[in-house]
């Protein structure tokens, strides 16, 4: 392959993740809950994926520790989004559970993932089978790539940090 096909295609990379953290941050504007930001909305679809789940569930789930679910769920109960009830199990726990308000914003976030769902597999089905079916083993290799570079605090110290 020659180097301005290398160059060429690095750059629709770059462009393509540019473009998805837009995405990601702009996918979970709320109108109605404009001060959420991507963590909250995500607890909040959590909590609404398993009403009454606890705490500790919760930290699980999204791989994030006790104390920083307590701390989002904290604000999320302030701002009116999340229920914390005492759990009928054990008397230190509590059950979550999302309020009217925390509904909304947990089914507005299904639509929109809904929607984008949709206009991707429009999108996909352009394209023909063999060809999609490469396209997670490519992506995995330069996922690859980007957390093996050299100067990555990951990798550790390497030739390259030597030159």
């Amino acid at each position: 392959m020659d180097d301005g096909t290398i160059a060429q295609i690095s750059t629709a990379l770059f462009d393509f993740v540019k473009s998805y953290k837009r995405l990601e941050k702009n996918q979970h504007y709320m109108v109605e809950e404009e001060k959420c930001t991507v963590a909250e909305i995500h607890t909040i679809a959590e909590i609404g994926s398993s009403e009454g789940m606890n705490g500790i569930s919760l930290s699980q789930k999204q791989g994030i520790s006790r104390s920083a679910v307590s701390q989002m769920v904290s604000k999320l109960v302030q701002k009116g989004l999340v229920l914390k009830t005492p759990s009928e199990e054990t008397e230190n726990e509590v059950s979550l559970s999302l309020t009217s308000r925390g509904k909304a914003v947990c089914q507005k976030h299904r639509e929109q993932h809904e929607y984008l769902n949709q206009r991707l597999n429009e999108v996909l089905q352009r394209y023909p089978e063999e060809m999609l079916s490469l396209l997670p083993q490519l992506m995995q290799e330069v996922q690859q790539v980007w957390e093996t570079l050299p100067w990555s605090n990951e990798a550790g110290p390497t030739d390259f940090d030597r030159r």
